[in-house]
């Protein structure tokens, strides 16, 4: 379910634009570590064309795709050490909304 932007207008796309090629073309941009390495490559293109013209729900539907999300992830265990756990079925609607 996307979120819902009643204000969000052609205005508001454009300085959101303006703020994401700041955060690339200054190493700000976030990429989550749950990102596969096509999905690095490709979140900068798909978060702009969500910003553009998409939602949240669009940019989730696209992480989904082409197996930019990991499969699996590290998670430190309580005790010490790490194990192997698969990465939530809610990542990439975690990461749009984000």
């Amino acid at each position: 379910m996307a979120l819902e932007y009643p204000d969000l207008d052609g205005t508001t796309r454009k300085y959101m634009l303006e703020e994401l090629d700041l955060d690339v073309k200054e190493g700000r941009l976030y990429v989550s570590p749950r990102l596969s390495g096509k999905g690095v490559a490709d979140y900068p293109t798909l978060l702009k064309s969500a910003m553009e013209s998409g939602n949240d729900a669009s940019l989730a539907g696209e992480l989904r795709r082409d197996a930019r999300l990991n499969a699996t992830e590290q998670r430190r265990k309580p005790k010490g050490g790490s194990t192997t756990v698969a990465v939530p079925v809610t990542a990439a609607d975690t990461l749009a909304a984000r």
